[in-house]
């Protein structure tokens, strides 16, 4: 259980033995691993939870698993993040829909900072002109704003310090769109 959610095997024991809770991402980590609620971990009571603020959503932070056939690679560790729900239902998404990725990079500041965290949905593979996609370009990956014409795509970063880039059509392969953002501001 502890390699499952990425805690050490003492910590696991301590909360078996009431000597300590999860906390934060561990416990929506554990409660994912035991399929149930957080509130249920920590309360104990297993009725519904009606109008849940948030959904538990996969987690890589190893970029390379990321495969744009199947959106990605299940072999790979998965942990969980919350999402809003309202992210779900704005946009008509299951959480198997979506996954989250850090950004790395400055190439999109000030709207999305290094290590911030992104919500992509696997199922968005056209490009709607404006909107944040995460693609593979000649090998990379890569997360920019996406302008699309006939036989070419213009890449655009936020950050002012770099130039729109022009790229073949045949040389993007989305992977999905950006559908939420959670800021991380470096201090």
């Amino acid at each position: 259980m502890a390699s499952k959610i990425g805690v050490t095997a003492v910590s696991v024991s301590k909360w078996e033995l009431d000597e300590n809770t999860p906390k934060g991402k561990h416990l929506f980590s554990l409660a994912n691993a035991l399929q149930t609620e957080p509130e249920w971990l920590l309360t104990g009571n297993d009725r519904p939870i009606e109008n849940k603020a948030y959904e538990l959503c996969a987690y890589f932070n190893d970029l390379d698993i990321i495969d744009s056939d199947k959106c990605l690679c299940k072999q790979a560790t998965q942990l969980t993040t919350v999402i809003p729900s309202y992210v779900f239902d704005r946009i008509g998404a299951e959480p198997s829909d979506i996954y989250c990725i850090n950004v790395t990079g400055n190439s999109m500041e000030p709207t999305l900072n290094h290590g911030s965290v992104i919500a992509v949905d696997c199922r968005v593979k056209r490009i709607h002109d404006g909107s944040i996609y995460v693609f593979r370009q000649e090998g990379m990956l890569r997360i920019k704003q996406l302008y699309q014409y006939p036989e070419y795509v213009i890449l655009h970063s936020y950050n002012p310090l770099f130039e729109p880039e022009k790229s073949e059509l045949s040389k993007i392969d989305v992977i999905g769109k950006v559908v939420w953002a959670s800021v991380f501001f470096d201090v």
